[in-house]
């Protein structure tokens, strides 16, 4: 790896201003496609989504996500802003408020989020349709039929066949609450005198 602080060629030079190769001085990180600190691992990335390296190879081959590697064998490197524009557009996309501006999370002096900050609910506060099956006594198909209505909050980190929903427990439990209300006796109403 390079020197994060040093400029690449294309810092220096913008696309199609380059001078003659014979005049080009190379310079450590200069040739890569823009500095080290752009990037982040693959592993990472499965680490902040949640998922699998098959998972996170089909993001990047779908387009959700911009990386390279130097060769074939070499690990790929993902630029940490496509990771970043997915999940704001996930948000987006299945209607889910950005919990990150309001309150602690705020990004570091580097522009980076804490990792467990990116996605639209923690991992920590995620279910799946299963769990909707289970909760509600449903068949699968009733479940995903209210996660594509947006019952609660709920997304798929790729809108492909077979990619599971991601629910959040906590808006579950609230449209469950929600539920529950609509069986409450309602006040008889006040007699005329």
């Amino acid at each position: 790896m390079t020197n994060s602080s040093q400029p690449t060629l294309f810092d220096i030079h913008p696309l199609g201003t380059e001078p003659p190769i014979a005049q080009r001085v190379i310079t450590p990180g200069c040739l890569l496609p823009a500095a080290d600190n752009k990037f982040i691992d693959i592993n990472r990335v499965c680490s902040i989504f949640g998922v699998s390296m098959p998972t996170s190879l089909r993001l990047l081959e779908n387009g959700h996500l911009r990386g390279y590697r130097l060769r074939d064998s070499s690990p790929w490197l993902i630029e940490y802003e496509s990771v970043v524009e997915h999940c704001d557009k996930l948000r987006v996309e299945y209607h889910i408020a950005d919990r990150r501006l309001a309150g602690r999370a705020r990004p570091s002096r580097d522009g980076r989020w804490r990792d467990a900050d990116l996605l639209p609910f923690p991992i920590a506060d995620t279910v799946y349709t299963q769990d909707v099956m289970t909760g509600l006594n449903l068949p699968r198909i009733g479940a995903i039929r209210l996660c594509e209505e947006g019952r609660f909050e709920c997304y798929r980190m790729m809108p492909i066949a077979g990619v599971p929903w991601r629910i959040s427990k906590t808006s579950l439990f609230e449209y469950c609450d929600r539920l529950k209300a609509q069986l409450r006796p309602r006040p008889a109403p006040a007699k005329a005198r």
